[in-house]
This record gives structure tokens, sequence and C-alpha cells, in this order.
């Protein structure tokens, strides 16, 4: 019985060592799915746009700062590791950016002016990834590239206030075309596996990255609920970003310049994931 014993002992663990063989390989050469949601917090805050209403020839302002790179984001890529420390993914991220804002108020004329804005966007990263060799739980970082390959800012406005002694209100949405842009990324994380195929990731993960606003329209002008779209000439209701303005009259037919500021869409975010290899 005893003899029984030891030579089950012995299977047992020439097995555990086979198993523990192959999980290890495994990790070595596998290639892999992922998938995360990133909750991201606005990093490298500064002035990102301004806020103005203007009454009777008087202008009042206000920036809008902090990050178009605040809200949920969604990851989902594929990965390879060449050997047991060194790898690379590709991801595909899509940011529903958070509406952030400002308001404008002034005893003046009663003037009251709010502002809502936000991003969208969907960024491609090619990373490389260092691994310590770990069979179950393993550290990891990564560094590559953020590249926005689409993005867009939408931005709400409504103005209320008194001139010539009547009340008006004003209720303006806009639309704004961004060009693609890289900038970079990094994460630092952990990953335990569950099993021979799943892993489950916590990161911390980062973009460095301002997206150039190009041009943009309105697609709604309303005062006190007018649609005044129709009667807008090109110059009225569209406008292209430039580094410099002229205050020269302008062609009506031709788009509005307006002068050109870097929208900043850094971020730090945390995440939960999964890995499925293969």
């Amino acid at each position: 019985m005893r003899k029984a014993n030891y030579y089950t002992a012995g299977i047992i663990a020439l097995l555990a060592c086979v198993n523990l063989q192959a999980f290890t390989q495994s990790n070595s050469g596998s290639t892999y799915l992922f998938f995360k949601p990133i909750y991201a917090f606005p990093s490298n805050s500064g002035k990102i746009s301004e806020n103005s209403g203007t009454i009777q020839g008087v202008t009042y302002t206000k920036g809008i700062y902090g990050s178009y790179g605040k809200g949920i984001c969604f990851q989902v890529g594929i990965g390879k590791m060449i050997n047991n420390n060194f790898g690379f993914e590709l991801a595909a991220e899509w940011i529903n950016g958070k509406k952030i804002g400002a308001n404008v108020t002034s005893d003046d004329n009663n003037l009251s002016a709010d502002a809502s804005e936000k991003v969208k966007a969907f960024m491609l990263k090619p990373m490389l990834v260092l691994r310590n060799s770990g069979d179950l739980l393993s550290f990891y970082s990564k560094l590559g590239l953020a590249i926005s390959a689409y993005s867009k800012r939408t931005a709400d406005f409504s103005i209320t206030g008194i001139a010539n002694g009547q009340n008006f209100q004003v209720n303006t949405s806009q639309a704004e075309e961004i060009k693609p842009k890289v900038g970079f990324t990094a994460a630092f994380g952990l990953s335990f596996r569950v099993s021979q195929t799943i892993a489950i990731t916590g990161e911390l993960n980062g973009q460095m990255i301002s997206l150039p606003v190009h041009k943009g329209h309105y697609t709604k002008y309303q005062l006190n609920g007018a649609n005044m779209l129709p009667g807008f000439t090109t110059s009225q209701s569209s406008w292209i970003y430039e580094k410099s303005t002229s205050t020269a009259p302008g062609d009506p037919n031709q788009l509005q310049t307006r002068l050109y500021e870097p929208a900043n869409f850094s971020y730090i975010g945390v995440s939960v994931g999964v890995k499925y290899f293969f």
C-alpha cells in the first residue's frame, strides 16, 4: 500500500512538472487577444478652448481648462510574445470623452453664456512589451505610439441676455474636424494567469498627445427659437483654424479664420482587462 502511494505521488509530481513546463512554454512565443475598459483622468491640463458671449459690441470670455482625454475608453487588440521577456501589441481604442465646459456671467445686460465640449476619437496604438518571466504572475511595461486615426470635437453653446431692452437667447451646436496626429502611450501592469488560455490584467495607462483641430461648422444656430442657418453665408456658418488671423473683412463665400489652439488629449487611466491565449 505504501509503495502504491509513493507511485501515485510520483505520477502526480511528474504531471505537475510537465504541466508547469508546458505552462511556462506557452508564455514564450504565444499569441493572445486582449480587451480592457479604461477610465481616463485628464493629464497635462491647460487651456484648451474659450467660452465667450457678446452683447451690444462687448465680448465677455472665460477659458476652458483641462483635457479632452477624460472619460471611458475601450481597447481591444492582439499581441505576441517573442520570448519570455519581449513582445509587441497592436491595440485599437475608442475614446468617448466627457463633456467639459465653462460658464460666463455678467451683471451687464444679465449675460449668461454656457459652453460644453467633448472629443470622440479612434486611436491605434502599436506598442513594445517588456515583462518578467513569471509563470502565474508577471509584471510588464509597454511603450509605443498613440495615433489618432479619427477624431471629432463637438460643442454646444447657450447665451441669454438683454439687448436693446429685449430679452434674447442664442443656442448653437457645432462640429469640428481634427487631423490625424501621432503621440506617445505607455502602461505598467500585472497579469495573473487563471488557466492555460485566460489571464486577468490590471494596468495603469497613459497617453500624451494634442489634437490639431482643422475646421468646423455650425450644425445648429437658433436665435429666440428661430433657425438662422439658412440665411448664413459660408463665412458665418463655417471656419478654419490658422496660426494667425486677420482683422480685415473676409470673403463671405470663404471659410472664416479662427486662431488655432491645440486640443490637449492626454490622460492617465486605470483598467482591468482579460487576455485570451491561443
